[in-house]
Order: C-alpha cells, then sequence, then structure tokens
C-alpha cells in the first residue's frame, strides 16, 4: 500500500528545519527504516532492492494519455496533489515529535530519573 503525507505535513517539516537552522533531518517512517538498516547493514539494503524495487515500481494500470514535459514545463500549476491523496495522513507523529524534540527529552529525562528513584527505593526496602 502507497502511504504519504499531504503537502502541509511536508511544508511544515521543511519549514521546521529552515527555523532551526539545520537543514537536515529524516522524514517519513519508509526513509528511517531505509537509513538505519543501511547504517546496521550496508549493502545488504541494496542488494533486495536491486533485486525487488524494480517490479514493485509498476503497475498493471494502463498508461493514460497526458501532456509530456520531457521537454518543458506544461502550461498552469498543477500543485501538489495526485491519484494517491486519499492514502495521504494529514498529521504525522514524527513531524510532531521533531518540533517537540526538547519537551520529549526532557521528560524522558524526567522518566528516567524516577524509574532509576523508584528502582532505589525498592532495593533500598528489600535489605
Amino acid at each position: 500500500m502507497v502511504t504519504g503525507h499531504t503537502s502541509g505535513v511536508g511544508r511544515a517539516v521543511v519549514e521546521r528545519f529552515a527555523r532551526d537552522g539545520s537543514g537536515v533531518g529524516w522524514v517519513g517512517g519508509s526513509t528511517v527504516a531505509t537509513i538505519l538498516a543501511n547504517r546496521l547493514l550496508p549493502g545488504i539494503l541494496d542488494h533486495y532492492l536491486a533485486r525487488t524495487n524494480y517490479e514493485a515500481q509498476q503497475t498493471d494500470e494502463p498508461e493514460h494519455p497526458r501532456p509530456s514535459n520531457l521537454w518543458g514545463p506544461l502550461p498552469g500549476d498543477p500543485g501538489a496533489h495526485g491519484r494517491f491523496d486519499g492514502q495521504a495522513h494529514k498529521r504525522s507523529a514524527q513531524a510532531w515529535a521533531m518540533a517537540h524534540r526538547g519537551s520529549l527529552a526532557g521528560a524522558a529525562a524526567a522518566i528516567a530519573t524516577a524509574a532509576t528513584a523508584a528502582t532505589a527505593v525498592a532495593t533500598h526496602r528489600r535489605r
């Protein structure tokens, strides 16, 4: 199944990168999975995709006649929408987490501190 995000989610992510000055980030679950897999097993993912992905990108749907943009742009603004709009997500948990990573890091640190304190108290009571 093809999934993606609406153009509004992509725009928000690009604006966030521009605002925080990093200009670098991983956007989308498949992007994150691919980068991590390539870091853990370099070359294996390349081999797998080379064997399988050509067929994965093909369709049995007949090609519909359409104007060609091979030699120049088409007239008008086609926008950022297409036939997969019905499957696109309007929100992204990953984009939200990227925008709030400081708060999330603080919450994770607080939870880790509380868990460590609870473990220490439980261990002390057993003695």
